[in-house]
C-alpha cells in the first residue's frame, strides 16, 4: 500500500526532486564541457553523492562521449 502523504510532505518531496534534477543537469553539463570525466562522476557516486549515484549510465556515457568529440 502507498502511504497517504500530507500536502506539506508532497511539496517537500517535489522540492527535493526538483533540486536533484538541477544537480544532475549541472553534472551532465560539466561532463559535456569536459570539466568532469566519467571516472570523476563514478568516484562522486561511490563517495555518496546522491545526484551522481542516481544518474543513469546511458546519460553518463552519452555526455562523456560528447566531451571527447568536442575536444
Amino acid at each position: 500500500m502507498v502511504p497517504e502523504l500530507t500536502k506539506e510532505q508532497r511539496i517537500a518531496n517535489l522540492e527535493k526532486a526538483k533540486q536533484m534534477r538541477k544537480e544532475r543537469t549541472e553534472l551532465r553539463s560539466q561532463l559535456a564541457s569536459g570539466v568532469l570525466t566519467v571516472c570523476d562522476l563514478i568516484n562522486l557516486a561511490e563517495r555518496g553523492d546522491k545526484a551522481a549515484s542516481g544518474m543513469r549510465v546511458k546519460q553518463m556515457v552519452g555526455e562523456g562521449r560528447a566531451a571527447v568529440f568536442a575536444r
